[in-house]
């Protein structure tokens, strides 16, 4: 049964600023995630509202500082603007988790952990996941938006539950083809 997109935003939900160690050891001991959900705690590192090991999906979205009132998520924004590729916003994250996670590349790994043997010991790490619906997103450090051929996604199941550490663009359309959404037709600007 493919994931919804209500699925994958409420496993990014779960998973953010989410120790995975935590997640991992409850979802081996038996827990389940509404069980480890109450106890979840954000701390900070630096001048980064996630902690190194944490849920960290929404600081690869353009918009993450925006109406932030917290200066170390002020800081925390502008520093991975600088350093991390980004979706548009939120919604486009969601739509090309969704769309990455329902891949034949995912498939194996999410078996990995319903198939009824251990789980594995690693979060399932896919790069390069090719994308066919349309995304905008930008490289690191750049504030142009340009179209995303591929991304990457880090999940991790625990109770049948999903929890999506980090999914990223990670690769862009070059040149000016990557920058004009391939359903506009052109033909109209020079009649």
């Amino acid at each position: 049964m493919p994931y919804t997109q209500a699925d994958v935003a409420a496993a990014i939900a779960r998973a953010n600023g989410q120790q995975l160690a935590t997640i991992k050891v409850g979802g081996l001991n038996g827990f389940t995630a509404s069980d480890l959900g109450p106890s979840r705690t954000v701390q900070t590192q630096g001048s980064s509202p996630y902690k190194k090991g944490t849920g960290h999906t929404f600081s690869h979205v353009a918009t993450f500082g925006q109406g932030a009132l917290d200066p170390k998520i002020k800081a925390s924004a502008t520093m991975a603007s600088a350093i991390k590729s980004q979706w548009q916003d939120r919604r486009t994250a969601i739509a090309a988790a969704t769309e990455m996670i329902n891949s034949p590349q995912a498939q194996p790994g999410i078996a990995s952990f319903l198939g009824g043997g251990p789980a594995p010991a690693n979060p399932v790490w896919l790069k390069r996941i090719p994308l066919d619906d349309v995304y905008y997103g930008y490289e690191a450090g750049s504030t142009t938006p340009r179209l995303v051929e591929t991304g990457s996604i880090n999940f991790w199941i625990a109770g049948h539950s999903l929890f999506i550490y980090s999914c990223y663009p990670d690769g862009f359309i070059a040149g000016v083809k990557g920058l004009l959404d391939p359903t506009f037709d052109m033909r109209g600007l020079f009649d």
